[in-house]
Parts: structure tokens; C-alpha cells; sequence
């Protein structure tokens, strides 16, 4: 009987060698680089030894942590996921549920070790998010550069992180919060915080801004693919807003060839009122420049 049950085990599987064929060209993601290239893009957006605190977006912290600990990219950038540091206390069960986390994030950033020391944290304190706001409040002292990716904290069927505490103890997104005692912009895909004062000059950010861009490798941002998968949603997101925001500034900044091919990129990802109304905006403003360059030509 073996032979013939051999037999018929080797019919059946190259029987499914076309069904496979078929079914692999579907689901193939041999030439799809999005993930990867979010996160070099990602860690492309902080400065030398800065901080990147990812606000529960479940595709960066994988692919940057594979990035920094399997191929070497950026080990200087000290990733914060904000998830698991909100989460090292339940205070729905009351017991300490990801304490770990603390602990790992004070062996890879040694400054944490003189933000909390040896005596730990109290569950008041890790409960109003007390661990990121002082890695927040320390950076900004210090000047070391913070990005933060997604502040809002997303949409609200992808994830849906705590509010974190300010500090009269009213709870309030991130974004609401850091508004409040800082200073921020949206350079690439990643908000930079900064010291009340300290925020660079509109032309500086725009110089800034176009590096990050021009760095970025966008294989498959802006034709599509992000929008098949929806995983990859959030990132069309983020990139959206990303070039929404570079847009904005090169508009303000008189660069309208930048900012009307980052308002076309926009729309090449979703529909959005704010891309069409600046497309409108730069062909008033390339109109009127035209016209006062005619008076100016004119006997």
C-alpha cells in the first residue's frame, strides 16, 4: 500500500503547483518595499541621537527595530513605543503589567536611569504617563531633537492609546498636550517638538523639510499600492499628511513647484479639500506673479 498512497501524495502536489502559481502572482510581495522603506524613511526624519516615540502605530516599531538590530540603520535614534510605556501598569486590574518595558528603555537609554532611578515609579505616576513626559520635558531641556510619529494618535478603528494626563490631571491626546507647553512641526512624516522659543524660523524648516523629502525613498507611496492593502492604510495616512504639511510651508515659502507637486501627490493618495484648495491657491499665486512681472516688462 505505501507506494501506492507515495504515488498519490506526489499527483496531489503536483496537481497544486498551477493553483500555487496562480495564487502566488496574487499575493506576492517580492518588489513591494513600502514597510521597509517607511521605516528608513522614519528614522530618516530624527536627527543624530534623537528620540522617535511611535504613538501605537503597529507597522514602524517592528520594521525599525528589525532595521536598527538586524542591518545596523540609525542605532544612534532611541525609539520609545509609546504603547508599551503607557501600558506598564493596568489600572484596571491594578498590577503591573509591561514593568519591563521601563526597565529595557533604561538600558538602551541611559538618561532615563537619572529620570527614574533606582526607587522605580509609582502607579499614579505611570497611570498619567508621568515616564513620557519626562523623557519629553528632559529632551526639550537638553535640546536633544524628539520626533513624535502621529501625535492625534491615528484613526480611531487602528489604535486606541490612552489620553495621556497634563499636568492640572485633565486628561488630553498628545497632540493637545504638546501644543499646550511646547513648541512643534511636522518635518517629513515626523512631528519634532521643541523648547517654548525654540522653534526654527519658517525658511530653516522649509530647508529642512525638503532634505528629509529628498532623502526619502517613496517606492510605491504614490501609485497605489498603500491603498490595496489595508494595513498599509495608516501609512498613506502618514505620508499624506506628511506631504500636506510640506506643501503648506513651500507654499508659504513662495516654492510653488514643490508645493503643487506635494498637493498632487496628496490627492494621488486620498481626497482631500485642503490639497485641491492649495493647487487653487498656487495657480492664483504663479498668476499673479505673472502679471507683475508683465507691468513690469511693459514700455
Amino acid at each position: 500500500r505505501r507506494p501506492v498512497f507515495a504515488a498519490l501524495g506526489v499527483v496531489c502536489a503536483l496537481a497544486l503547483v498551477p493553483v500555487q502559481a496562480i495564487g502566488h502572482r496574487g499575493v506576492s510581495l517580492s518588489e513591494n518595499w513600502t514597510c521597509e522603506d517607511y521605516g528608513r524613511n522614519l528614522l530618516a526624519s530624527v536627527p543624530p541621537h534623537g528620540i522617535l516615540i511611535e504613538n501605537g502605530d503597529n507597522t514602524a516599531a517592528p520594521v525599525i527595530l528589525y532595521l536598527q538590530i538586524v542591518q545596523g540603520v540609525r542605532p544612534d535614534v532611541v525609539l520609545v513605543r509609546r504603547d508599551l510605556l503607557s501600558g506598564i501598569y493596568d489600572s484596571h486590574s491594578h498590577s503591573w503589567a509591561n514593568f519591563w518595558y521601563l526597565d529595557d528603555l533604561k538600558r538602551r537609554y541611559p538618561q532615563m536611569q537619572a529620570l527614574y532611578p533606582a526607587q522605580g515609579i509609582s502607579a499614579p505616576q505611570a497611570s498619567a504617563e508621568d515616564p513620557l513626559r519626562r523623557i519629553i520635558r528632559d529632551a526639550a531641556v537638553r535640546g536633544v531633537p524628539v520626533g513624535i510619529l502621529d501625535p492625534a494618535g491615528g484613526p480611531a478603528w487602528f489604535c486606541d492609546l490612552p489620553l495621556i494626563a497634563d499636568d492640572d490631571g485633565r486628561r488630553v491626546r498628545l497632540d493637545v498636550y504638546l501644543n499646550r507647553h511646547y513648541d512643534t512641526s511636522l518635518v517629513g512624516m515626523v512631528t519634532r517638538v521643541y523648547g517654548r522659543g525654540r522653534r526654527p524660523a519658517a525658511p530653516a524648516l522649509h530647508a529642512e523639510t525638503e532634505r528629509i523629502w529628498r532623502s526619502y525613498s517613496l517606492r510605491g507611496v504614490f501609485d497605489g499600492k498603500l491603498q490595496s492593502d489595508r494595513f498599509l492604510l495608516l501609512l498613506a495616512l502618514n505620508y499624506g499628511n506628511g506631504t500636506l504639511a510640506r506643501a503648506d510651508l513651500a507654499y508659504s515659502q513662495g516654492d510653488y513647484a514643490v508645493a503643487e507637486a506635494s498637493y498632487t501627490d496628496v490627492l494621488s493618495l486620498f481626497a482631500c479639500d485642503a490639497a485641491t484648495q492649495g493647487l487653487q491657491r498656487c495657480a492664483l499665486a504663479r498668476c499673479r506673479n505673472a502679471n507683475v512681472v508683465s507691468a513690469r516688462n511693459s514700455p
